[in-house]
């Protein structure tokens, strides 16, 4: 190792190439990480649409990375409250006859059986899109009777104290406005929470949330402004939320962390990194399960069990959350999956997606981000350091700073994550450094070889 000075230092960071690695991997966090630049990259143009590609190849890289670094977490995430209820290939195809939208007399009956007394659900969330044609509150007549016969399931399961919460969606408008969809019921048609607190006679309350996934589906969705038909915009909570916040309460023992509610009080500048499970969804899958690894995997319930009112079946729905929503492949039980969405632990289900985020809020489980510019100081001081140690070291103990260089970014990010239980995300062109590094010690071994002279002796390049 070199002697330490000022001089060597300034020497070992005055290489154009260094500087130059230094600014990209600045400016890169910043690209990736401001909603601001998100902004500006929505809409049409081939300049937005790379740069989105870019910044969606880096989040499906960071994904990657928040599973490899949370599976090491010492507190153990698996599913408490929610089972799922797929409505899989042979329930849309063979007994639904593939129609869209799926039908509300069958959702009516689903919802019915799973809100009897002796074996009530804690809550039912319909993952189904159940938009109007035309504005709130209308539909084809045909579908009149199925629609009242839900509507009615929908305030019976209120009666039962079961309460039904309900999907919605939101589209963004050029001018930047996020607009809801407009539902088949008014809000007046449903048993919704009033702002005294409650929803008279009910003894439970239905609610609405957007199903809308944020870019990055690491990201708890929480609430958004949205505008209506005739106002807006109005705060709106996410599928999510709006689960947890019917489950709130000393009776169910459900509180809202700070930490969430200071997430929703800033406008979600602080975003929550959730926790995630995996899915199963074959029973082929399930057979080479053991009863241990089946118990980490989400339990699913047989939707035509359910709906037949089978005994076993309800009797899995008592004080359970169940998640109600489509998993069928396009084609007839072939070609792709219908809302498959990739995750940090791989591609999965809407209905699984979502099961997450509401089991990361109410197992209070999830990491604040460490703030943008932190991070991005936290990534150039890594490259300074690696650099200056590179410059000073020699021979074997370049080889020793480039291993140190590689394992320096996802060491810290754990140390962050035990300790004080914040997310500290590196982004790809941190490896840069690696890269660089990497790059320079075969360059200087090339020179080393080339200085050797035919006859075997060493120039001086040295």
């Amino acid at each position: 190792m070199n002697k330490f000075s000022w001089a060597n230092v300034k020497q070992a960071l005055s290489r154009k190439s260094v500087l130059s690695v230094i600014i990209i991997v600045a400016l890169w966090n910043v690209f990736v990480s401001s909603n601001i630049i998100a902004t500006k990259l929505q809409g049409e143009g081939p300049w937005r649409e790379t740069f989105r590609e870019i910044r969606d190849l880096n989040v499906h890289l960071q994904l990657r990375f928040y599973q490899l670094l949370t599976s090491w977490k010492p507190i153990k995430f698996a599913p408490s409250r929610v089972s799922l209820v797929y409505i899989d290939d042979d329930t849309h195809w063979k007994w639904l006859y593939g129609d869209m939208p799926t039908s509300r007399g069958f959702l009516a009956t689903l919802i019915r059986n799973a809100s009897q007394p002796k074996t009530k659900a804690a809550a039912i969330a319909l993952d189904v899109q159940l938009y109007a044609p035309e504005r709130q509150g209308s539909d084809k007549e045909e579908r009149d009777a199925a629609n009242q016969a839900l509507l009615k399931a929908i305030n019976d399961a209120a009666d039962n104290g079961v309460p039904v919460i309900l999907a919605t969606g939101y589209y963004p408008e050029k001018d930047g406005r996020q607009v809801l969809i407009p539902g088949i019921f008014t809000n007046s048609q449903l048993p919704l929470k009033t702002s005294n607190g409650g929803c008279p006679p009910h003894p439970a309350c239905a609610a609405l949330g957007y199903i809308n996934p944020p870019d990055d589906r690491r990201r708890i969705p929480l609430v958004e402004q949205l505008y209506t038909e005739n106002s807006g915009p109005i705060p709106f909570d996410s599928f999510a939320l709006a689960v947890t916040r019917v489950l709130e309460g000393p009776n169910r023992g459900i509180t809202l962390d700070p930490l969430v509610a200071g997430a929703i009080k800033e406008g979600d500048r602080h975003p929550l990194f959730g926790s995630f499970i995996r899915e199963y969804t074959s029973p082929e899958d399930i057979l080479k399960l053991s009863d241990e690894q089946r118990r980490k995997y989400f339990p699913t319930i047989s939707i035509m069990d359910l709906y037949y009112g089978n005994p076993q079946a309800e009797g899995q729905c008592t004080d359970r959350i169940l998640l109600i929503g489509g998993h069928w492949r396009d084609i007839q039980g072939h070609g792709q999956l219908m809302d498959s969405h990739i995750s940090p632990v791989g591609e999965i289900s809407g209905l699984a997606l979502h099961a997450n985020y509401i089991e990361s809020l109410l197992q209070h489980q999830f990491e604040p981000e460490v703030p943008v510019a932190f991070g991005v100081i936290i990534d150039v001081l890594t490259g300074l350091v690696a650099y200056i140690c590179f410059g000073l070291a020699t021979g074997i103990q370049k080889f020793v700073v480039l291993l140190l260089a590689f394992l320096t970014p996802p060491v810290v990010a754990y140390i962050f994550l035990v300790t004080l239980n914040l997310y500290l995300d590196f982004l790809l062109p941190l490896e840069l450094y690696f890269l660089h590094i990497l790059y320079e010690t075969a360059k200087e071994y090339s020179e080393l070889k080339h200085a050797v002279t035919p006859s075997g002796g060493h120039g001086l390049s040295q």
